[in-house]
C-alpha cells in the first residue's frame, strides 16, 4: 500500500503555461522598477514594508534619488543606505527588499551561466583529450 501521494507532473513541469507566466511576470515586475523615478519608487517601499519609513527616513531616502534602477543595484548592500543617513536597521530591511526581488532573477541566470560553463567545460575537454587525464602533467623546465 502506498501512502505517498502520487506527485503531478503539471505541478513540475517548468514550461507550463502558468509557470512561464509566473516567470513573466516577475521579470515584468523588474523592468517596471527599474524604470521608476525616486517619488514611485518611495512610494512601493512605504507599502512592501511592513513598517513604512519614518517621515525623516523617507526624506532622505528621497533626497538620495534613488532610482528604481539604482534601488535593485543596492541588493543585499546596506552600506549604500547608511551612508545617506538611514538608520542600520532600516538600512538592512531596504537591502534586503531589493534582494528579494532581484534575489529570483539573479539564481536564475547563474544557474543557466553555470550549466552552460559546465557543458562547455565538459564539451572542450572530451574534444582535448583531457577526460582520461584529470591532471594535466607539469611543464617541464
Amino acid at each position: 500500500m502506498n501512502t505517498f501521494p502520487e506527485p503531478n507532473p503539471k505541478e513540475d513541469d517548468l514550461s507550463s503555461p502558468a509557470n512561464q507566466a509566473k516567470s513573466t511576470a516577475n521579470e515584468l515586475t523588474i523592468k517596471e522598477i527599474e524604470s521608476w523615478d525616486e517619488h514611485k519608487l518611495l512610494d512601493w517601499i512605504q507599502h512592501e514594508l511592513s513598517r513604512p519609513l519614518e517621515p525623516e527616513d523617507a526624506t532622505k531616502f528621497s533626497n538620495a534619488k534613488l532610482t528604481g534602477e539604482a534601488f535593485l543595484l543596492l541588493a543585499d548592500n546596506c552600506k549604500i543606505f547608511m551612508d545617506i543617513g538611514l538608520p542600520i536597521g532600516t538600512s538592512i530591511v531596504l537591502a534586503n527588499l531589493a534582494a528579494k526581488i532581484v534575489g529570483k532573477k539573479s539564481r536564475c541566470c547563474c544557474l543557466h551561466h553555470t550549466r552552460s560553463q559546465l557543458t562547455t567545460s565538459q564539451g572542450t575537454a572530451n574534444e582535448l583529450g583531457l577526460r582520461d587525464h584529470p591532471t594535466l602533467p607539469k611543464e617541464r623546465v
